[in-house]
């Protein structure tokens, strides 16, 4: 199938750079061991605040505890304030080396486990000593864990996402990330990126790719029924709006309806609401009887792929069959 475009396909509107999303497992090399000083209220003068602006606001929901690294760190919470599972949290202040200047972000984390333990219910007591301790009230409030993995923190460009170098210190308030923290990491510019949906936790804050970044090889990998060839679909409408030229080999006919909206996929191409850039994509499909997915009636006009033989050699002819 073929998405047939007049525009140069190099000539996509400009874009912000390609944001360097880290992840939980980079180096750690060059960490500032100058982090054990910043319990210091007050900023130096070689340093520049590069903050997303006002801290978080709020109560906070938990302090850093126990081990942290530049990849995650763990904290306690309450059974009121816990959040939940790859929610997004944020510790202010945190304070990063770049260069010769030390720069104080805001730190973005996603929570990744959440562990609850009573003291007086480990996992070594029996059955009859967990009764005794129930009927005699004996126990206390669970203790919640949560553990976290660093995403990272914005430049001061407020654009491109840098790899925390340095670890959290035990004792640092967290707090709920703040929407519009989140846009600055997940989304784009509207009209110039690819928007895919919501975040799982926030369905406020959009998702969208920088097409720029798709200037390599992309795979997309996910068990069966995640929704794979609905994620490619799209991204395929979403670079067709913005000017593409693709070219899609779709041995399994999971594309061949994109020129009518998902909610007429099973009316007739005929009087299906068609897809806003139907006139541009041109369908072609091998002629083979009786062994369609989809009949030409839901698919509408397409050209035969046809390979002429003759221009083959021997070897070509192989790959072919």
């Amino acid at each position: 199938m073929y998405y047939d475009s007049t525009s140069d396909p190099e000539a996509l509107p400009d874009h912000r750079e390609r944001a360097n999303r880290p992840t939980p497992n980079r180096g750690t090399a060059g960490m500032d061991t100058g982090q054990d000083r910043m319990t210091a209220p007050g900023i130096r003068k070689n340093e520049a605040l590069a903050s997303l602006g006002d801290s978080p606001q709020g109560v906070a929901i938990g302090y850093v505890t126990g081990e942290s690294t530049p990849a995650g760190f763990s904290f306690v919470s309450s059974q009121e304030l816990v959040p939940p599972r790859l929610e997004y949290i944020v510790v202010a202040g945190m304070r990063e080396r770049r260069g010769d200047t030390t720069v104080t972000v805001d730190l973005l984390a996603q929570v990744t486990n959440i562990t609850a333990d009573v003291i007086t219910l480990d996992d070594r007591i029996d059955f009859l000593g967990a009764e005794t301790v129930l009927n005699h009230r004996v126990t206390f409030p669970p203790r919640l864990r949560v553990e976290a993995a660093v995403v990272g923190y914005l430049d001061s460009d407020q654009q491109t996402v840098r790899a925390a170098r340095n670890a959290v210190l035990p004792g640092t308030r967290v707090h709920l990330a703040p929407d519009e923290l989140l846009r600055k990491f997940f989304s784009r510019t509207a009209g110039t990126s690819i928007t895919l949906g919501t975040l799982m936790n926030r369905q406020n804050v959009e998702v969208a790719l920088d097409p720029n970044g798709l200037s390599r090889h992309l795979a997309i990998i996910a068990q069966t029924g995640a929704g794979k060839s609905y994620l490619a679909g799209k991204v395929l409408e979403e670079l067709l709006n913005l000017g593409a030229t693709i070219v899609v080999l779709d041995p399994n006919s999971d594309y061949v309806q994109l020129r009518k909206l998902r909610e007429d996929e099973a009316v007739p191409y005929e009087h299906a609401r068609k897809a806003p850039n139907h006139d541009r994509i041109q369908l072609y499909r091998v002629p083979i009887a009786g062994r369609q997915r989809y009949p030409d009636d839901l698919c509408g006009p397409s050209s035969k792929y046809t390979i002429r033989f003759s221009g083959l050699d021997g070897e070509e002819i192989c790959d072919v069959a």
